[in-house]
């Protein structure tokens, strides 16, 4: 089954479709792995786009915090694991002082208006 174009087969070998110089790929280990390579390959135009728009990739990163954390509650609930600050930062990734509901997430916007708490800058003025 393609994986974001590629066929499984070719992702475990380490090919790279076009690639004709022989340069090898490290091969994921991984489910998450191989998700987190999916996941590139699907957000490279979108990257492109978000670059000619203005987009940073402290503001990127910034926005996708917020995106993680809203989506961790419902991913804990599908499984064994309670939903708690500790649970979601362990998922995520992301400290626990950034997890809960009084958090507010770093601002990062030199230059412009305040954040509105998910990364995502406002204009200034």
């Amino acid at each position: 089954m393609p994986v974001g174009g590629i066929l499984a087969s070719d992702q475990r070998l380490g090919k790279i479709p076009g690639n004709t110089a022989g340069i090898v790929k490290p091969t994921p280990e991984t489910r998450s792995d191989l998700a987190l390579d999916a996941a590139l390959r699907v957000m490279a135009p979108l990257v492109e786009w978000l670059l000619h728009e203005g987009v940073s990739h402290t503001r990127l990163a910034n926005a996708l915090k917020q995106t993680f954390l809203d989506a961790a509650p419902g991913v804990l609930e599908g499984s064994a694991t309670k939903v708690s600050d500790s649970s979601i930062s362990t998922l995520t990734g992301i400290h626990r002082k950034n997890v809960g509901s009084g958090a507010q997430l770093a601002d990062h916007c030199p230059s412009r208006g305040p954040s509105d708490g998910r990364g995502v800058c406002s204009p200034a003025g």
